[in-house]
């Protein structure tokens, strides 16, 4: 899907539509979504789903996993709004503990989405 967006965005350049395009994406993501955490749940024999995180926020996705949870006899566990926040106030903390700590890293660092904790290793 973001290699699709990508793809319009070079093509359509300034002509893009973007409130269009970032709705189409945004109903492609809780169509993809939707169907995997119901199956997942259905597989698993969970009779519960929790979304949280930034992605809870998502009215359209709330929406959709409330119709579809609904459907199903599963309990949809959403909290409200304001509780809905990703991990950016997490890693600022985090990032202004090593701060303190006098730590600090290059402008060569990296990311590794699955890189082990410290301590973790192996």
């Amino acid at each position: 899907l973001k290699t699709a967006m990508l793809r319009l965005v070079e093509r359509e350049g300034g002509a893009l539509d973007v409130p269009s395009a970032a709705a189409a994406l945004q109903a492609a993501v809780v169509e993809s979504l939707v169907p995997k955490a119901i199956r997942a749940a259905e597989n698993h024999q969970v009779t519960r789903l929790a979304v949280v995180g930034g992605v809870a926020a998502n009215g359209l996705l709330r929406k959709r996993l409330k119709e579809e949870c609904a459907r199903r006899g599963i309990e949809l566990m959403v909290p409200s709004l304001d509780l809905c926040t990703d991990n950016a106030a997490m890693i600022a903390l985090a990032g202004s503990m090593r701060l303190a700590r006098g730590e600090r890293d290059g402008l060569d660092l990296d990311v590794f989405a699955r890189a082990p904790l410290p301590g973790q290793e192996g």
